[in-house]
C-alpha cells in the first residue's frame, strides 16, 4: 500500500478503494475513516519495525489532513474529499502524462520522477491512456543507477520534485472538501492522531488531537446525553449513533493517557453509561444501533463495514475503562457483548476483524503504568513519555498527580520524585521504578508467559 496507487504520493493521504485487482487504479475519494484507519497501522508498522518508510507515509498522512482535512482554525477533522473536480474529471487532477510533469520540471528532474514513480506514455486510465496514477516502479538506488546519478541526488530531486507536482496543482479548481466533522469518525482521526503523537513526539499532532477533541466535547456532546452525529456549520445535528458515541469515549481515553486530565476519563464513562442505559439489550446483550429515545431499534452492528464494527469498539472501551476503574459493569456488560455474537463471529470472516480483536483485549489482559508525580514536573514527564514511546499493543497509561487526586490508585513516592508502577490489572505489579529505561523494559515484558 506504501508504493501503489492507494497512496496519493504527490498530496499525501490514501484514497477510498482499488477498482483493480493489483490495487495500481484507485477511486480517488479520499475519506476520513480511511486515512485515520491508514494512519494508526502506519504508526503501528513504524513502531513495531523502525521503518522509515512507514515514517514517511504517516506524516505525509498527517501533512495531508492538516493542510487540507481539517479545521485548523477552530478544531476537528473534516469527512471527506471528492475524487474529481467536475464532471468529465475521470481522476484527472490525481493523475498525470508525461507532458504534464515535462510541463512543471526541469529536464532532469522530470527523468528522475517519471522513472521513480513509473510515468510512462501509456497509463492506466481507460478515458485518457496517455494519464498515469503514481506508485513507486523503482527503489532510489535503482534510478540512481539507471540514470548514472547518485543516491543522494536522485533523493533530493524526488523530494523536491513531488513538492513542485504538489504546488502546480493548488490552483484552483480542487476537489470539494466535505466540512462535515462527523463525531464517529473524528474520534477515530483524534486516536489515530494521538497514537502518532506517542511515537513520532511531535507535541503539534498532540495538540491537534486536543483541540478537535476539545471543541467537539463542547458542540457535540451532553452530559447525560451523549454526542450528537455531526457538526456542520456552527450547529450539532442529528442525534448520534452507537459509533458517534463509542469512537469518542476512545479518543477521550487516548486524551487521558497523553494529558493525565480527569475530564476525559470522565467523559469516557458518561459517554459509556449513556450508551449501556440508552442503546443496550437487555434480553441477548450487546448494543443496538440507535437509541430507544430516538425510535425503533433497528439493528446491532457487529461486521465491519467499512469502519470498525462499534459493538467490538465498545467491548474495547469497556475493558479499558475496566482496567482503569475496576467498575465491574464495565467488564460484565463487554464479557455479555463478546458472548452474544460468539456464535456467528466465524461466519463473518474478516468482517469481524474487530470482533477477534475485541475478544484478544479481552483475554489478553494488558499491562498498565501508573505515573504518580506532579503532572507539569520534567522527571514525571520523562516516565509519561517513555511509558507512552514503548510498543506494547494494548497497553493502558495513566497519569496522576498527588497535588490534584485526593485517592491514588499507588502511593507517592516519599521522597517527591516521580515514580512509576507496571502492572498486570488485577494481577501483580513490578516493584516501583524512577527509571525510564526500566519503565519501557517492564512495559514490553510485563504479562508475558
Amino acid at each position: 500500500m506504501a508504493e501503489g496507487g492507494l497512496r496519493d504520493h504527490v498530496r499525501g493521504g490514501f484514497f477510498r478503494y482499488a477498482v483493480d485487482r493489483e490495487w495500481r487504479v484507485p477511486h480517488f475519494e479520499k475519506m476520513s475513516y480511511v486515512n485515520s484507519g491508514m494512519l494508526r497501522n502506519f504508526v503501528h508498522a513504524y513502531a513495531a519495525t523502525g521503518s522509515i518508510v512507514y515514517k514517511e507515509v504517516v506524516e505525509e498522512v498527517l501533512d495531508y489532513v492538516n493542510r487540507e482535512a481539517s479545521d485548523g482554525r477552530l478544531g476537528g477533522f473534516y469527512a471527506s474529499q471528492d475524487a474529481d473536480v467536475g464532471r468529465g474529471d475521470d481522476g484527472d487532477y490525481y493523475t498525470w502524462t508525461p507532458a504534464e510533469v515535462d510541463a512543471v520540471l526541469t529536464p532532469i528532474e522530470a527523468k528522475v520522477i517519471k522513472y521513480y514513480y513509473g510515468i510512462e506514455s501509456k497509463g492506466e486510465m481507460h478515458h485518457n491512456p496517455a494519464k498515469n496514477v503514481l506508485r513507486i516502479s523503482a527503489k532510489p538506488e535503482d534510478v540512481a543507477r539507471g540514470l548514472n546519478m547518485p543516491v543522494e541526488e536522485v533523493l533530493s530531486i524526488i523530494d523536491g520534485g513531488r513538492k513542485k507536482l504538489l504546488e502546480s496543482r493548488n490552483t484552483p479548481p480542487t476537489p470539494f472538501v466535505d466540512t462535515n466533522k462527523y463525531s464517529a469518525q473524528n474520534g477515530m482521526m483524534i486516536s489515530a492522531y494521538l497514537e502518532a503523537y506517542k511515537f513520532l513526539v511531535r507535541d503539534d499532532i498532540r495538540d491537534s488531537a486536543l483541540k478537535a477533541l476539545d471543541i467537539l466535547l463542547a458542540s457535540s456532546y451532553k452530559k447525560g446525553e451523549g454526542v450528537f452525529h455531526t457538526y456542520y456549520e456552527g450547529e450539532a445535528r442529528i442525534p448520534g449513533f452507537l459509533d458517534d458515541n463509542v469512537q469518542m469515549a476512545m479518543a477521550c481515553l487516548d486524551a487521558y493517557e497523553v494529558s493525565g486530565h480527569k475530564l476525559y476519563l470522565e467523559a469516557a464513562e458518561d459517554i459509556m453509561k449513556y450508551c449501556l442505559d440508552n442503546f443496550w439489550d437487555d434480553e441477548r446483550g450487546g448494543f443496538f444501533d440507535t437509541a430507544r429515545t430516538h425510535g425503533r431499534f433497528v439493528r446491532k452492528p457487529f461486521e465491519d463495514v467499512p469502519t470498525p464494527a462499534a459493538n467490538a469498539v465498545a467491548v474495547i472501551v469497556l475493558d479499558r475503562l475496566y482496567y482503569i476503574t475496576y467498575e465491574g459493569r464495565y467488564r460484565e456488560s463487554s464479557e455479555r457483548t463478546l458472548k452474544a455474537y460468539a456464535g456467528s463471529a466465524e461466519e463473518s470472516g474478516h468482517f469481524a476483524s474487530a470482533y477477534a480483536l475485541a475478544l484478544a483485549y479481552h483475554i489478553n489482559t494488558p499491562p498498565h503504568a501508573v505515573i504518580v508525580g506532579k503532572k507539569d514536573a520534567p522527571d514525571t514527564l520523562r516516565l509519561l513519555r517513555a511509558a507512552l514511546g514503548t510498543y506494547r499493543p494494548g497497553k493502558i497509561v495513566t497519569l496522576h498527580d498527588p497535588g490534584e487526586e485526593t485517592k491514588l490508585p499507588y502511593p507517592a513516592s516519599p521522597d517527591g520524585r516521580a515514580v512509576a508502577y507496571v502492572c498486570v490489572p488485577l494481577g501483580y505489579c513490578a516493584p516501583p521504578t524512577h527509571e525510564e529505561t526500566q519503565v519501557e523494559e517492564l512495559l514490553k515484558t510485563v504479562g508475558i508467559e
